[in-house]
């Protein structure tokens, strides 16, 4: 086996991997729908919400800013922020830190400094990016200040209103809100004329064209970028503190230098209570599905990606000839999925690689499980198989390589391998609810892909086990963490709702995982929660069902070689 064609494959696997990656976050921002925000004062934030800001309030305290009020602000997509508003000497300028769930550990607290004016605008002056939606608010002027201690972020901030030469308005803290608020609203109406919105009545609200979606994508990858580079600045200075600190104490003390050692971080956390409340919303935030109109077009496009790479690969007989099987395989899967009422159904091409159908249900059972599955190799074999029987093999070459093709590709799909058809089966009847069954197949599949390699000497069967192998101690960590929150939320099932979310984030904590982005610990927690409402089914129809997956997995191999392999005298040369 040569080392370049394995290599070229890799590279490509994980090109395709890396872009499908990126075109989920773009679909996140592209389904969302948006709604105008508004602000709520004096929402009663809990103390540890509070304990958050103190810090922060202490340190602007000394520049002339005293706490006014607290609010809840209400965002675009419906998700809550805690917030706490200061004013400076009942002047029209203000400080506004506000606590989400969905921010940096290391950074809970996003803070804003705001100029009122008499124009009726409002300045905003923020540490990182600024724009990571489209356009500006009209009336809401917003300019990164860059990072620093809060004497130059003041001092910054007041160099921009300055270079405005615009009377500042002296107003209270609500009509700060109120502004803010009015500015938003504007905003999506703006957006929406000029065509980046587009307005969903029957919704109420409005979502991003796919343009858009993709500017407000980067844009957000670069504010995560300096997010993350604030919170190591924000870091290094407080371990260079705490060393000057320690120098200057064993200089009092006469203590050798090199006798103290440094202090582990001390990581500001959001409440666990807001994560929940945080995850709450987001399980009944209002999404748009894709028209059909668009998924033929992500249909067409993709099938076009798909006969060239396959061309490039082979001859363009054999790319038409897979495009065809790929077509009846996944049309299979799709025709299932509308029978057992799955909802935004799409198919579509990964070049290189095959095709894929997608389709959403809220506690799918084991029947419509299996039956999605299986529908898919199912019907290429038997059209496989019967087009050999009834017209015969021999006569025309195209038929032949059809058949042949449709024949060996449906029947691997069949094996009891994970990611396969077959493999999902087995893990649907074995092992449901057991978060080490994917693992353990995924393992059997790794060894059975380099076993195939090793004996055929094909780069690409040496491409997927090192994939399958390459996911195993990720998969392991990840299934440990699952089996431990399955057992912890185990004993608190009769709990409020919002108690046992928060007490699995707790639970995430304790096991030294709190310091994660809070999307990875909310897919955690998802992955949980559908594995508890997993339908139970009984033995008899596990049973039933695996007769079915049995006969077929084993009958076909017989049938293949009456109907197939005697006919093309494989077994007579």
């Amino acid at each position: 086996m040569e080392f370049l064609p394995f290599a070229a494959f890799l590279l490509v696997v994980m090109l395709i991997g890396f872009v499908l990656q990126q075109a989920q976050y773009v679909a996140h921002y592209w389904r969302a729908i948006y709604k105008p925000v508004f602000f709520e004062v004096e929402p009663t934030p809990s103390e540890e919400i509070r304990e958050i800001w103190s810090e922060h309030v202490a340190a602007l305290e000394p520049l002339g800013f005293r706490r006014v009020l607290e609010y809840r602000f209400t965002s675009f997509t419906a998700h809550a922020e805690y917030g706490v508003c200061l004013q400076r000497d009942s002047s029209g300028d203000f400080a506004l830190f506000a606590t989400s769930a969905n921010m940096d550990t290391q950074v809970p607290v996003r803070v804003t400094l705001c100029s009122a004016f008499a124009d009726g605008s409002v300045l905003q002056s923020a540490p990182g990016v600024v724009r990571i939606l489209p356009g500006n608010p009209p009336g809401l002027e917003s300019v990164a200040a860059g990072a620093g201690t809060y004497e130059v972020f003041v001092q910054r901030h007041e160099e921009t209103v300055a270079a405005r030469h615009t009377p500042r308005a002296s107003i209270e803290a609500p009509e700060l809100l109120r502004r803010i608020e009015s500015s938003w609203r504007a905003y999506l109406e703006e957006q929406a004329r000029e065509g980046r919105l587009e307005v969903l009545p029957e919704r109420n609200g409005y979502a991003w064209n796919l343009r858009s979606a993709i500017r407000i994508h980067y844009a957000m990858y670069r504010y995560q970028r300096q997010v993350a580079a604030m919170a190591k600045e924000a870091e290094r200075r407080r371990l260079r503190e705490q060393q000057s600190e320690s120098e200057e104490s064993r200089s009092a003390d006469g203590v050798a230098e090199d006798q103290t050692e440094a202090t582990p971080p001390q990581v500001a956390r959001v409440p666990v209570s807001l994560e929940a409340e945080f995850y709450r919303a987001s399980e009944v935030q209002p999404v748009r599905a894709p028209s059909v109109a668009l998924r033929l077009k992500l249909l067409f496009v993709t099938l076009v990606l798909g006969l060239i790479s396959f061309s490039v690969l082979f001859d363009l007989e054999l790319a038409l000839v897979l495009l065809c099987i790929l077509t009846i395989h996944e049309g299979g899967h799709f025709l299932a999925m509308r029978a057992t009422g799955h909802e935004n159904l799409s198919v579509f091409f990964l070049p290189f690689l095959g095709a894929a159908a997608m389709g959403t249900k809220q506690n799918a059972s084991l029947r419509d499980s299996v039956v999605v599955l299986l529908a898919g190799p199912l019907p290429g074999l038997l059209a496989g198989l019967l087009l050999a029987q009834w017209i015969g093999l021999g006569r025309y070459r195209i038929l032949d390589m059809m058949v042949v093709t449709a024949v060996l590709l449906n029947y691997l799909n069949l094996l009891p391998f994970v990611p396969l058809d077959g493999g999902r089966v087995v893990v649907h009847l074995l092992m449901s609810k057991h978060v080490y069954g994917r693992i353990v197949f995924q393992i059997i599949a790794a060894l059975a892909f380099l076993v195939v390699g090793l004996l055929t000497k094909d780069p690409i069967l040496f491409a997927f086990a090192f994939l399958a192998g390459a996911g195993l101690p990720t998969g392991i960590r990840q299934a440990r963490t699952l089996a431990d929150l399955m057992a912890h939320a185990s004993r608190d099932e009769d709990g409020e709702e919002n108690g046992r979310l928060a007490a699995m984030f707790h639970r995430l904590r304790e096991l030294g995982l709190g310091t994660l982005p809070y999307v990875r610990k909310a897919q955690l927690i998802r992955s949980v929660r559908e594995l508890q409402k997993a339908p139970d089914a009984g033995v008899e129809e596990r049973v039933g069902w695996a007769a079915v997956y049995l006969t077929a997995l084993v009958a076909t191999p017989f049938w293949i070689y009456s109907t197939v392999l005697l006919h093309l005298g494989w077994f007579h040369r």
